[in-house]
């Protein structure tokens, strides 16, 4: 479980979870999705001061839990 209810956002990540998203049928291996320290998909590195960013709202596809890092 990577995911807990959250009463703002209806749900969050869980820092410092990890997960195999798989198709659950054995047709491909899946995908290690894994939460860093701050809640976020992806490493701890973060970025570098200034970086642009991108936000996407949307619903459970937004997630892309079946994405490789």
């Amino acid at each position: 479980m990577i995911f807990a209810l959250d009463d703002r956002f209806l749900y969050r990540h869980i820092p410092g979870s990890r997960r195999l998203a798989d198709a659950g049928d054995g047709s491909w291996p899946g995908v290690l999705v894994q939460i860093n320290a701050a809640g976020r998909r992806g490493d701890e590195s973060g970025l570098a001061s200034g970086a642009r960013r991108i936000i996407v709202y949307g619903d459970s596809y937004v997630s892309a839990e079946y994405t490789p890092e």
